[in-house]
């Protein structure tokens, strides 16, 4: 990042993807142990699909990351 308006934008664009109760909760749970996107929906009974956009504007913002195992992909911090 060279100036000041590029760190400024990606602060901005960093503590909107954590300003959403959801998120902060997927991140608060995978602070103690990794999951997959299944076990993050049954913890938070939301679906797959939902827990899955989250996770993508997490990894994007790169606070988590994904690592395959088996038939699923693992989130940690």
């Amino acid at each position: 990042m060279d100036t000041m308006t590029d760190r400024t934008e990606y602060l901005l664009q960093f503590f909107k993807v954590l300003a959403d109760e959801k998120r902060l909760q997927i991140v608060g749970l995978l602070a103690g142990q990794e999951y997959s996107v299944e076990e993050l929906a049954a913890i938070l009974d939301l679906s797959s699909a939902t827990v899955s956009h989250h996770l993508r504007r997490l990894a994007d913002a790169g606070l988590v990351q994904a690592r395959a195992d088996q038939h699923y992909h693992v989130y940690s911090l």
